[in-house]
């Protein structure tokens, strides 16, 4: 569970938050994408024939580089994203929490003036996929991975395998909750996971996250 805070906030949810919204239709299921001709065609699976295997296609054009992370070390355990105006802390929490106890960890860091600053909140769900690289590789195990984060700028861990926990279970609280409930009509958050790349949605009152 990574914390931040940033006065960008308003315009950062306004105007690359957009960005990212039409991101999540696009990726969470599937996507490739190519240049042709100074258009970049961004590929999305959609229900299909298994036979004929057909696939819709959305295209963009302009700045290539936009959103792209622009990240600063500010030497006290802090990474400010130029990109996003968002301050991130460099680490998690360290240990699974419960969506309840994650928010009231967050809390308590505020108390603790944490870092120097009282105003963290949990991310958004397009908040946290703002830190995602798409240059991560999920592999078969965790020698052979390489995290979807920055890892110059952020600590990250696979899971613990000799506890029982797959390699890939580096899951990440949002604060953002799903309108209707899921599997067992269990209310639903969102969160991402820098181990595979996907965002899924997690019981809010029984899962356990960072």
């Amino acid at each position: 569970m990574c914390t931040f805070r940033g006065v960008l906030r308003s315009y950062f949810e306004l105007t690359v938050m957009n960005r990212r919204l039409q991101a999540l239709i696009i990726i969470v299921p599937a996507f490739y994408g190519l240049f042709i001709g100074g258009w970049f065609f961004v590929i999305i699976t959609t229900p299909q024939d298994p036979d004929t295997k057909m696939m819709a296609v959305c295209y963009v054009r302009g700045n290539s580089d936009f959103g792209a992370n622009n990240f600063i070390d500010n030497d006290d355990s802090t990474i400010t994203d130029i990109t996003t105006g968002l301050m991130w802390s460099q680490t998690d929490n360290g240990e699974g929490l419960t969506w309840e106890d994650a928010l009231a960890w967050i809390q308590q860091k505020n108390n603790e003036n944490f870092f120097g600053y009282n105003d963290w909140w949990l991310s958004t769900i397009k908040e946290l996929y703002s830190l995602i690289n798409s240059d991560g590789q999920t592999g078969i195990s965790a020698a052979d991975g390489i995290p979807y984060l920055d890892t110059n700028h952020f600590d990250f861990e696979y899971g613990d395998t000799s506890t029982g926990e797959r390699f890939i279970d580096a899951q990440h609280w949002s604060s953002t909750e799903y309108v209707s409930t899921t599997m067992d009509g269990n209310r639903t958050v969102f969160g991402v996971n820098f181990a595979d790349e996907r965002i899924m949605g997690y019981p809010r009152d029984t899962g356990s996250l960072w």
